[in-house]
């Protein structure tokens, strides 16, 4: 578990439930992996802007925003799953800790 985040191999692998549960289990957290991707990257291009003049640097910050709302969205998302379709691992959602 790099950062110890499970990542979506280790949670399919290990889950219990339907294989569409496990599949949807695998398929929001590679949303929510792709969405912080998303989000770090906007989040550090705004940090070194390169001779981005202010209406650049706007859109940037507006795409982080919608970035950052993404992935709220999906860690949401991935915490109602991992309450509801594998009960037992309730207290993985507790772990996986509030905004």
């Amino acid at each position: 578990m790099p950062n110890g985040f499970p990542t979506p191999d280790i949670v399919e692998s290990t889950a219990m439930g339907s294989a569409s549960s496990r599949a949807q289990c695998a398929a929001l957290w590679r949303e929510y992996a792709a969405a912080t991707y998303e989000h770090v990257r906007l989040l550090t291009e705004c940090a070194v802007p390169s001779g981005t003049d202010v209406s650049d640097f706007q859109a940037l910050v507006s795409q982080a925003e919608s970035a950052a709302k993404r992935r709220r969205e999906a860690r949401a998302a991935v915490k109602l799953h991992l309450a509801t379709a594998h009960p037992p691992r309730e207290a993985a959602a507790q772990a996986f800790g509030s905004d």
